[in-house]
């Protein structure tokens, strides 16, 4: 099901950087790549980079038509890429701590306090994706759904995932970070160690990289990139391993040199440009790292692209 990791090699030249700016978060969705530097600004590539919010934000995320940002003091503000008024604008009065978008489309924002709040596009029933009524400490949107990690660090999704309750026996709890993908998630535990279910319940996983039970591999940041299914690709994981090297699925399966995911890198995120996946990583010491094929037949690689987040598109 799952292409091999490739890469985590210890030597070679340092990874490509196109900015001095340390960056924190990034995110790549969707025909469009955005980060937030540790001075809490925005920067974005590709479709979505018109009326980028220019205030200090606390959490952002893209989805099908633009994105979606919590300002510094908790205000929401959306962008859309085709200039036309955002799904999801109506929120903006509200104050909240994260923010998670889904290409349903619908999005979800998590106060400090309180149950999640989610905002509907016009093709859903929000009964149908209501959002549980308990505090949630973080919250990750994919394709189709939402995983969210409640206070005692356990796993509830809601959505169009069929598995509401992923259990991930292997992973010692509380878990530290959920990520949903095109119809699976997954999830880093407090040793380091990533494992993965599908949607349905029926098939687990583990990346290579940081296998439950290995003390000898563990990892910083896992990413899961909801990519559609009509690309041949589905659900794939990028990880960051614990000296900062990276790890994709399907993401490059041969790029030109591997020395690209050597890093160190701090945070990663997975999406596609175009009809092909793209990963772009946080160097601990400043700047982005991005890889990736613009296009994808769905049955092998094209070239594979490795610069800055600029160098993705055409």
């Amino acid at each position: 099901m799952l292409a091999l990791f490739v890469g985590l090699l210890a030597c070679g030249p340092q990874a490509t950087s196109t900015s001095t700016s340390t960056f924190e978060q990034v995110a790549v969705d969707y025909g469009t790549i955005c980060a937030k530097d540790v001075e809490d600004s925005l920067s974005c590539w590709g479709d979505a980079v018109e009326d980028v919010p220019t205030e200090r934000v606390r959490d952002f995320d893209l989805a099908w038509d633009g994105g979606c940002a919590v300002l510094e003091h908790g205000a929401a503000r959306c962008w859309s890429s085709s200039g036309d008024s955002h799904p999801y604008a109506e929120i903006t009065e509200a104050w909240y701590a994260e923010v998670a978008l889904s290409s349903a489309p619908l999005a979800c924002w998590n106060p400090e306090t309180g149950p999640v709040d989610c905002v509907l596009g016009s093709s859903h029933d929000i009964e149908d994706w209501a959002p549980p009524t308990t505090h949630l400490a973080a919250i990750d949107g994919g394709y189709s759904g939402f995983c969210g990690l409640d206070d005692a660090g356990e796993i509830t999704c809601w959505g169009g995932f069929r598995v509401h309750s992923p259990r991930l026996p292997e992973l010692e709890r509380p878990i530290q970070k959920v990520v949903a993908g095109f119809d699976a998630v997954c999830a880093l535990d407090a040793a380091g160690h990533v494992a993965c279910e599908d949607g349905r319940g029926r098939e687990s996983w583990s990346p290579d990289t940081c296998p439950p039970g290995d003390a000898s591999k563990v990892c910083r940041d896992v990413a899961m990139g909801d990519m559609p299914m009509g690309l041949g690709l589905g659900d794939t994981v990028c990880v960051v391993a614990a000296d900062g090297r990276a790890a994709c699925e399907d993401t490059c399966s041969h790029p030109p040199d591997d020395s690209v995911l050597r890093g160190p890198f701090r945070a990663i995120s997975q999406g596609y440009i175009g009809r092909g996946p793209v990963a772009c990583a946080a160097l601990e010491d400043g700047g982005l790292t991005c890889w990736g094929v613009r296009e994808y037949d769905g049955t092998e690689d094209g070239p594979c692209i490795v610069g800055g987040p600029e160098d993705m598109f055409d």
